[in-house]
């Protein structure tokens, strides 16, 4: 696999895994994050990324201990990060709406990753998930055909 460098859609699951220390793939996931950190790779997300990894880390944050105002604030500062490094960009617009409509169609995923996905497409960038999820196992294949996906699980 040749994903580095360049652009990648990175999803949600990865993003949290970077900040969960003894996580199955938290090596991995914090060396991707450092390649975008170092700008040896462009991390596209959506909006709705952003979102989930905002409520997702907070969740993280407070199932290790932290207070819910630590938690918060840990959560608030993942989310601006995401939109203040200069090496991910956060991409909304009409084409990728319409897109990811099309992929929820075909295949029924979460909204969240059809919009990921959708973004991997329109931008010939490579999708990378956490694991592949429940409801994504029955199509996989049938999407990879259409849009490069990887998964840390695969490595």
């Amino acid at each position: 696999m040749s994903i580095y460098p360049g652009r990648v859609a990175i999803d949600t699951g990865v993003w949290v895994e970077s900040i969960l220390k003894g996580s199955q793939y938290y090596s991995l996931a914090r060396t991707i994050r450092g390649l975008v950190e170092q700008g040896k790779i462009i991390a596209l997300i959506t909006p709705l990324t952003a979102t989930e990894v905002m409520y997702v880390s907070y969740r993280a944050y407070m199932q290790i201990g932290l207070d819910k105002t630590e938690a918060k604030t840990r959560a608030e500062r993942f989310f601006d990060l995401l939109y203040t490094q200069r090496n991910i960009r956060v991409i909304a617009n009409s084409q990728i709406a319409k897109e990811a409509a099309l992929i929820k169609l075909r295949y029924n995923l979460a909204l969240s990753d059809c919009y990921l996905l959708a973004t991997a497409k329109l931008h010939n960038a490579p999708a990378l998930f956490r694991h592949i999820e429940r409801e994504m196992e029955s199509c996989v294949d049938v999407l990879r055909r259409e849009i490069r996906i990887y998964f840390l699980s695969e490595f």
